[in-house]
C-alpha cells in the first residue's frame, strides 16, 4: 500500500523546515512535490524515501492512486 509524500514525512516525525534542512532543499521544493505541482528529481525522490525510512516504492508520487 502506498503513502502520500506528506503523511511518510508526518509519520516519520519531520516538519516541512526539517525536512528540506536535512535534505538541503528549499521548503517550497517539498511543499510543491507533496501538493503534485512539481515532481522531484530520481535523486531527490530517493532521498525523501531515505529520509523518511522507506522504500522509494512505497510512496505515492505525483498523480499516483493512493490507497490511504
Amino acid at each position: 500500500m502506498k503513502i502520500s509524500l506528506r503523511a511518510a514525512r508526518v509519520n516519520a516525525g519531520y516538519t516541512l523546515q526539517q525536512a528540506a534542512d536535512l535534505l538541503g532543499i528549499h521548503i517550497m521544493s517539498i511543499f510543491n512535490y507533496e501538493h503534485g505541482k512539481t515532481a522531484p528529481s530520481v535523486y531527490v525522490a530517493q532521498n525523501l524515501a531515505n529520509l523518511y525510512g522507506l522504500d522509494i516504492n512505497d510512496i505515492k508520487w505525483e498523480d499516483e492512486k493512493c490507497e490511504s
